[in-house]
């Protein structure tokens, strides 16, 4: 409007000083009428010329814009999915796009003239009402919602609206929006929404301790276990945002997980087993620390704890027994034969491996056979697990080790081992394979040893 006032006051202005200094500098120059007349009539050919020059370049210049414009909004509107809707103060339809009538089952001509409540969900139609009246107020202010329409068939269709109240020529107020119909994104979102649902329950439902924390070790999340371990050892209720070292009364133990946190921050991969104790009575947990990166650089830790008591126990009764001094050869013949776990007793001054059945079947090796570490070759198929092993086999580490080893049919397995030092030349290690361990427990399997245990 404005451009319009602007170019209509200088062809005014050019009009004025045209005729009158034109006729001016005319009846200067010329005193003759015959020659007044026709320079007269050249000067009016002249500024009607001038006047259509001007004109077309106007409207030449509008239609340029308009047309660039129009194809703006006929690729934006192209899309099945996009459109606008054009809508009077008081309600009423003015304007829709074809796109958008056919999705709802309607042709472009049925919807105008319509009102807008009369295909609004009646949940959405309250909120349609009040936000109508915030636009009267201020015409200025931008709407934009996700909105339920009706088709023709009575089910809805989720769109999303962006729209702002304008004026027409005569000062009456209009709304017009961009529409996108988002039922197929609502329903992706409804899939997602329920596999978190799942997923936080199988989180919450599991034994194992999940929590995590941001770079400031402050705590970010956590599942029931995490919730309820904390009550049960430190007497308080964990929420989000709490810094999690306040929990440790004691100094050395909050130390020693400052340390530990602080690793994970440094992007180390922190892993260690801890004891605690209740009512007297020792709980092992097996705890990792992972970062968490975002455009490589860490922005947090993500941890779990893994309640390990009875595999412990299970490692200190084997213990006790070995350093018994009055366990018999023969009792310790019967463990080590007939216990359903993997154990291997190695030499380090003859660099031999004594095996026992379980481990024998597990990796489908034969009785009877001297074997040493070069057997790992053939059971190890990753070079760093299987050097990893051949190294920790020399010393007495208290952590269980996750090694992924190949069966005879060339199935991967993963295993626990476990070495212990009984002497300074002799080695214990201990595996446990949880899939066979199953099965032997399934089938109700034990091995029974070519000597019977002594009374």
């Amino acid at each position: 409007m404005k451009k319009a006032v602007i170019i209509t006051l200088l062809y005014l202005l050019f009009g004025i000083f045209w005729i009158y200094f034109g006729d001016s500098l005319m009846f200067t120059l010329f005193k003759n009428p015959e020659e007044i007349q026709k320079i007269s009539i050249y000067k009016g050919f002249i500024f009607i010329f001038l006047s259509a020059l001007l004109l077309y370049l106007a409207i030449f210049n509008a239609y340029k814009n308009i047309l660039k414009q129009k194809n703006q909004i006929d690729i934006l509107f192209s899309n099945p999915d996009i459109g606008f809707i054009q809508v009077s103060e008081t309600g009423v339809i003015q304007d829709i796009n074809e796109n958008i009538a056919n999705k709802l089952g309607y042709s472009r001509k049925e919807l105008l003239r319509r009102k807008t409540g009369d295909l609004t969900h009646k949940e959405d139609f309250k909120e349609d009402v009040y936000q109508w009246e915030l636009l009267k107020q201020d015409h200025n202010s931008t709407y934009s919602r996700k909105k339920r329409y009706l088709h023709k068939n009575g089910t809805a269709i989720w769109f999303n609206l962006i729209g702002k109240m304008f004026k027409d020529y005569k000062g009456n107020p209009y709304f017009i929006a961009a529409i996108v119909d988002i039922s197929e994104q609502k329903k992706v979102d409804a899939i997602i929404s329920n596999e978190l649902k799942e997923k936080e329950a199988l989180i919450n439902n599991t034994t194992d301790i999940i929590w995590s924390v941001d770079n400031n070790i402050q705590l970010n999340s956590f599942n029931l276990a995490y919730t309820q371990l904390v009550k049960k050892y430190y007497k308080i209720r964990p929420r989000t945002g709490d810094f999690i070292l306040e929990k440790y009364l004691d100094e050395k133990e909050k130390q020693f997980w400052l340390q530990g946190y602080l690793k994970a921050l440094n992007n180390e991969h922190f892993s260690v087993t801890n004891k605690r104790f209740k009512d007297g009575k020792p709980t092992y947990f097996k705890t990792s620390m992972n970062p968490i990166l975002s455009d490589h650089k860490v922005i947090g830790i993500a941890c779990s704890s893994k309640d390990i008591t009875e595999e412990q126990n299970l490692i200190e009764t084997l213990k006790n027994a070995l350093h018994e001094k009055e366990i018999s050869q023969d009792i310790f013949q019967a463990i080590f034969e007939n216990i359903p776990i993997m154990i291997s007793l190695f030499d380090h001054n003859d660099n031999t491996l004594k095996l026992n059945k379980e481990l024998i079947q597990t990796f489908g090796l034969l009785e009877n056979e001297i074997y040493t570490l070069d057997v790992l070759n053939h059971v190890i198929e990753n070079e760093k697990f299987r050097s990893e092993l051949k190294s920790n086999i020399y010393i007495d580490f208290k952590n269980w080790k996750d090694f992924q080893v190949s069966t005879p049919n060339g199935e991967l397995r993963k295993q626990k081992w476990i070495n212990i030092l009984i002497k300074k030349d002799r080695s214990l290690s201990i595996g446990i394979d949880m899939e066979r361990l199953k099965e032997n427990t399934d089938n109700d399997f034990t091995y029974r040893s070519k000597k019977s245990l002594p009374k």
